[in-house]
């Protein structure tokens, strides 16, 4: 097996290069063995977080598009 790559060092490689936001988003659908209020919590927190990252966004291309800038 010289020179082969192991399955799990694969699988770690890709989650490794996955962005944090995939990972968050993941880790709020799988995360099957809490009780229903600290699963509700943690939902209700992503959710802010991501309303917050739509604001930032949104903020950005408003400011973009005043100046007449392109975003990417």
């Amino acid at each position: 097996m010289a020179g082969r790559t192991k399955p799990e060092e694969v699988v770690q490689a890709t989650l490794s290069s996955l962005p944090d936001e995939v990972i968050d988003c993941v880790g709020v659908t799988a995360l099957g063995s809490e009780d229903s209020l600290s699963e509700r919590r943690r939902k209700l927190e992503f959710l802010q977080q991501q309303e917050e990252f739509i604001k930032v966004l949104l903020l950005s291309s408003t400011y973009a598009s005043h100046e007449g800038l392109m975003i990417l």
